[in-house]
């Protein structure tokens, strides 16, 4: 279960209609109002009720974490492995089982190359220094958003240290649950060492006459694309291209940047919220294929977000 569904931002409240003008002065929907208010005040008892046992929660569930990180840290010492092939294991990401978080990722049924997040073959080698992934919210209400902080070793690629995202939530009415992703912040561009930005290939140009060709960047797919302020950023003409088409199957109307933009953010959102909830705290099972089936044992899946508030209505 997902704790936000995934829409760019919220419709306003719609204006008051005369109707509604005429209950308002109603005494029966004043003390039907009252009720809701009353019913309010509880739930925002429970919620603070509920804050204490999170807080708590989360404590146990960091320390956790904090033992995952230091065994994936511990290289492991094989006599039988070869010397250069040992020393390099031990500047990734994860030394003690290399590849760890790039595997988990390839795993995760949201990263597809049909769709926009992805995983290339020159992306693999940056990931191979991904050391940990967690989330942070940025409240306590949980309601605001949360961010994505990518922890890398160093490595040949880039300068930070780590990488972070910054989803931002909003809602219009304190008396519904309803959610919708604003935006998406970084909290610092990725600082690429020269000639090795996987988000663009170099492609040869060829010159007139006897002169030498030279060479062009051009932007490609990449897993990294989703680094990124959106709205906020241009999308390239690649990204136009596959947005258009997957757009286009849903509406037969015309569809423009800001359309694109919005489905991108969605796409980046439902990636990371799924990260969150499911994929993080349960990434040695998500390692080993026992949390996602392969597509032909999958069926409907339904799991719980170990996040998840559970302080929302069940009401119908």
């Amino acid at each position: 279960l997902k704790l936000f569904e995934c829409k760019t931002g919220i419709s306003p409240a719609m204006a008051p209609s005369e109707e509604k003008a005429a209950a308002e002065h109603s005494p029966v929907v004043a003390e039907l109002q009252k009720l809701d208010d009353k019913y309010f005040e509880f739930r925002e008892a429970m919620s603070g009720e509920l804050l204490k046992t999170r807080r708590s929660f989360l404590e146990k569930k960091e320390a956790l974490m904090r033992k995952r990180q230091d065994l994936l840290m511990q290289a492991e010492e094989d006599e039988d492995m070869d010397a250069n092939v040992a020393a390099h294991a031990k500047t990734l990401g994860t030394p003690g089982l290399p590849g760890f978080w790039l595997q988990v990722l390839q795993k995760s049924p949201d990263v597809d190359e049909e769709g926009a997040v992805a995983i290339y073959d020159y992306d693999e080698m940056v990931l191979d220094y991904l050391s940990n992934v967690r989330s942070e919210w940025l409240d306590e209400t949980w309601r605001t958003g949360f961010k994505m902080v990518w922890e890398f070793a160093p490595n040949p690629y880039f300068e930070n240290k780590e990488l972070v995202q910054i989803f931002r939530t909003n809602t219009h009415s304190k008396y519904i649950r309803e959610f919708g992703v604003e935006k998406l912040e970084v909290a610092e561009p990725i600082k690429w060492k020269a000639g090795k930005d996987v988000t663009f290939s170099e492609v040869k140009v060829k010159a007139k006459g006897k002169k030498k060709g030279n060479t062009k960047k051009v932007p490609r797919p990449s897993f990294f694309k989703q680094f990124r302020n959106l709205p906020g950023e241009e999308l390239d003409d690649d990204e136009r291209q596959f947005l258009s088409m997957e757009l286009m199957e849903e509406s037969d109307d015309e569809i423009d940047d800001d359309q694109m933009v919005e489905f991108l953010l969605c796409q980046y959102y439902e990636f990371a919220d799924q990260l969150r909830g499911t994929v993080i705290p349960r990434s040695a099972r998500v390692y080993t294929g026992d949390v996602f089936p392969s597509d032909d044992e999958s069926g409907d899946m339904n799991m719980d977000d170990d996040d998840d508030d559970d302080d929302d209505d069940d009401e119908s």
